[in-house]
C-alpha cells in the first residue's frame, strides 16, 4: 500500500523550488452529526496550512500534552496510522498532476500515497479543493446572495444539501479563498473558518 522513506524535515518537504511567497493560515473546522437516536455529536479541530504555487501543507493543531504511545524501552511505537498525527503534503509534479504524501514528523518518515490509497483513507486529490479550501470552479456556479466590504456570499441548495460560502476578494497578485464556509445536509453540518491568514516573504522552499 505505501512506500516509506526516512528524510530530514526542516519546515516541510517540498517537491520543487519556488520563489513565490508562502501563505500561512489557521483553519478551524467544525462538524455536527445527528445520529439516529437524535443525539448531535460535535467535532471541532484546527489545522495549519502553508501554501505556495505548487505546494500545500496541512497539519493538525494538537494539544501540548499530546504524546505518542511508548513501549517498555521508552521508544515511540505506532500500531496503526493516525491521520491526526500526520501532515498532508499536496504538490504538483512535473506533469502538473496532484500528488499527496503523508508525513510523520516524529518518525521523520514520508508515506507516498497512490490514488487508491487516497480514496481508501477518505482523502482527496482535488488540487483546487485543497489549494483554495473549496473548489473555486464550483463557486462560479453558485448564486450570489450578498456583496460588500471585499466579500461575496455564495449559496447553493438542493433537496439534500445547502452550502453557504463567504468568499474574499483579494489583490490581483493573490489567490481568492473562502474566509468561511457552511455546509448543511439532512443529518450533518460542517463549518470551516479561516481564523488567521498572512503571507510570509523571503522564505525559499528547498528541494529535497
Amino acid at each position: 500500500m505505501r512506500s516509506i522513506i526516512a528524510f530530514f524535515l526542516f519546515i516541510f518537504l517540498i517537491h520543487s523550488v519556488q520563489a513565490a511567497p508562502l501563505l500561512q493560515a489557521t483553519i478551524s473546522r467544525e462538524s455536527q452529526v445527528i445520529g439516529n437516536d437524535g443525539v448531535t455529536h460535535t467535532s471541532v479541530f484546527q489545522e495549519r496550512m502553508y501554501r505556495d504555487q505548487n505546494n500545500v501543507w496541512l497539519e493538525r493543531v494538537l494539544p501540548k500534552h499530546h504524546q505518542h504511545s511508548t513501549d517498555a524501552k521508552n521508544k515511540t511505537s505506532h500500531k496503526h496510522l493516525d491521520l491526526s498525527e500526520t501532515a498532508q503534503h499536496y504538490f504538483l509534479d512535473n506533469k502538473k498532476s496532484t500528488r499527496l504524501n503523508l508525513v510523520l514528523p516524529e518518525d521523520k518518515t514520508v508515506i507516498h500515497l497512490q490514488t487508491v490509497d487516497i480514496e481508501m483513507l477518505g482523502l482527496t486529490n482535488c488540487w483546487t479543493c485543497v489549494f483554495s479550501i473549496f473548489d473555486s470552479q464550483s463557486v462560479k456556479k453558485m448564486k450570489i446572495t450578498q456583496q460588500g466590504n471585499g466579500y461575496t456570499w455564495y449559496e447553493s441548495q438542493n433537496a439534500k444539501n445547502k452550502i453557504k460560502i463567504k468568499w474574499a476578494k483579494l489583490q490581483p497578485d493573490q489567490n481568492p479563498h473562502p474566509t468561511s464556509e457552511y455546509y448543511a445536509t439532512m443529518d450533518s453540518i460542517w463549518k470551516i473558518h479561516l481564523e488567521r491568514i498572512c503571507r510570509l516573504w523571503g522564505l525559499n522552499l528547498v528541494k529535497e
